[in-house]
């Protein structure tokens, strides 16, 4: 069977009698060809992991940040109706408008 990503890259850890029995039993019961194809597989999973939790923080601190955006937006709102009523029938760029043309139209780039 060809390799189809060749391995060149050498990975050395030590391990005791003890360790080194219970990889050997390891690799026994989960189906791996070696101690370095189970502890390959163990450390890609650690690194799906890993990538799986760095995404869902960065989508929290997003969430996080579009909840303040539209607290902000509701402060605007409030001062926008507390100001002088004829501003209502100015044509001119809002926070309203400019939050909804610029920041959630897909097709506007810096």
């Amino acid at each position: 069977m060809a390799v189809l990503k060749p391995r060149n890259r050498l990975v050395y850890f030590r391990v005791s009698e003890e360790e080194f029995q219970l990889l050997t039993s390891m690799c026994q019961a989960e189906g791996a060809r070696s101690i370095s194809e189970l502890a390959r597989v163990a450390l890609q999973r650690l690194a799906d992991e890993h990538k799986d939790n760095a995404e869902d923080v960065f989508l929290g601190k997003l969430r996080l940040i579009n909840e303040a955006l539209n607290e902000l937006w509701q402060k605007v709102q409030g001062i926008n109706g507390q100001l002088d009523p004829a501003s209502e029938n100015d044509k001119s760029v809002t926070s309203e408008n400019y939050l909804s043309e610029y920041f959630f139209d897909e097709t506007k780039t810096d």
